[in-house]
């Protein structure tokens, strides 16, 4: 059978592969499980580097064996933003020029509500399903221009109406699942997964500070409250925890990457005397290839983050724990409803609760203070997990594809493909 005779799985979203953000990442780790199951799988994201024609292949890889990547131009422009919330054309072109004649199934990644409507409708005129990959709940974005309006709106309308309107779901996070439970959808629960490489066993080198890693996003002051909304990673939570470890004898030396010394003051003002105080323990890095994020990930002997318990946190499942995991780095957060069944205390990381700022700065000095032993078993035991491995998923995603009936919508995809309009 050639590639072009097998059923088919479209992904679309706004991903830029391979690695260029934590979709990409997501999807690239669901992608092998639908390749595992037989399937010819193929991914349209966006691309900042495709110029010319809207679809291109020739700028993307999906950076996995046996899965095509294709890219839509990255929209310029209000005019291009607006036909591509609404148009149905990344679906309709690359069932045309990928050749795929047995679609089967379409998966929309956090899609823009009126586009991922008429693309479900698009995908059963052509005989397949049309599922939701839910792993986001936007909060509201601050403002009063045109923009702003149809972004709240578009967050509303999906999450209230179109997804419920899909075929079958694949969410994040028990939040979600639960939430969409009532609609009877067939539903099917991934973290986010990984193919880490925690590399060989680093040899202790004899520092007493323990290395830490930060990777946070969002943090431009344009987009944060004064309240501190719109701040997913709470920076503020961990420096200010790490400052009262330090006077308690407390020795580590963190990277920060995703912020800039200078940003996070614009947002956080009060914390110059705090960042001051703890001098050359940071190490403020900016944005750096993802291959060079990684290799500190990997070297480092905690990862550290924290978030706060809302809606937008609660909806998705944090990749910088399945990422810290994947590359043999125990991680250090507070505690989240979507890492109960997945964070092992002591093995895989601890949780400090930043509630009751006392005990949390006596159990992070303690962490901080762990024989070297100690931490090299643990970044061991991240090492050998499975939880985050594709490989996990396969069954539990063989029967959701079950309960969607796909067996019958293959046989009708090939009876039933047949050109279509490109809006």
């Amino acid at each position: 059978m050639t590639t072009s005779e097998l059923p088919t799985v479209v992904y679309l979203g706004n991903f830029e592969l391979p690695d260029r953000n934590a979709a990409a990442l997501r999807v690239r780790g669901n992608a092998r499980i639908f390749r595992d199951l037989g399937y010819r799988v193929v991914l349209v994201g966006v691309s900042r580097d495709t110029a010319g024609e809207d679809l291109s292949s020739s700028s993307c890889e999906s950076g996995d064996q046996g899965i095509e990547a294709w890219a839509m131009a990255y929209p310029s422009g209000t005019g291009e933003w607006m036909r591509r919330i609404t148009s149905i054309r990344p679906l309709i072109e690359v069932v045309e020029r990928a050749d795929i004649s047995r679609l089967a199934l379409v998966i929309c990644y956090n899609y823009p509500a009126v586009a991922q409507l008429r693309i479900a409708h698009a995908a059963r005129r052509l005989g397949a399903k049309a599922v939701a990959d839910v792993t986001e709940w936007y909060g509201r974005v601050p403002g009063r221009s045109p923009a702003c309006l149809v972004k709240n709106i578009d967050t509303l309308l999906r999450m209230y109406l179109v997804n419920p309107a899909m075929e079958g779901l694949i969410t994040t996070s028990s939040f979600m699942s639960d939430y969409y439970q009532p609609t009877g959808l067939p539903i099917v629960e991934i973290p986010t997964l990984q193919r880490g490489d925690p590399g060989p066993p680093r040899a202790s080198t004899g520092s007493a500070a323990k290395k830490l890693f930060f990777a946070g996003s969002g943090f431009d002051p344009a987009l944060v409250t004064q309240g501190r909304e719109g701040l997913k990673d709470r920076l503020d939570w961990v420096l200010e925890l790490l400052f009262a470890a330090a006077k308690l004898g407390a020795v580590f030396e963190m990277d920060l990457f995703g912020v800039t010394r200078e940003n996070y003051l614009a947002i956080v003002p009060e914390h110059a005397d705090l960042i001051a105080g703890l001098g050359d323990a940071l190490r403020f890095r900016g944005r750096v290839p993802h291959a060079d994020l990684l290799d500190t990930l990997r070297r480092a002997d905690f990862s550290i983050f924290m978030r706060q318990t809302t809606r937008v946190t609660l909806a998705g499942f944090p990749t910088k724990f399945s990422e810290s995991v994947a590359y043999g780095t125990p991680a250090i957060t507070n505690p989240m409803p979507s890492l109960t069944n997945y964070l092992i205390e002591g093995e895989t990381g601890f949780t400090v609760d930043p509630s009751d700022p006392g005990a949390a700065a006596r159990h992070l000095t303690e962490i901080l203070s762990m024989p070297a032993g100690e931490v090299a078993a643990m970044k061991q035991a991240c090492a050998r997990s499975s939880q985050f491995d594709y490989a996990t998923f396969v069954e539990p995603v063989a029967d959701w594809l079950a309960e969607l009936g796909l067996d019958a919508a293959r046989r009708r995809a090939s009876a039933n493909c047949r050109p279509m309009k490109t809006v």
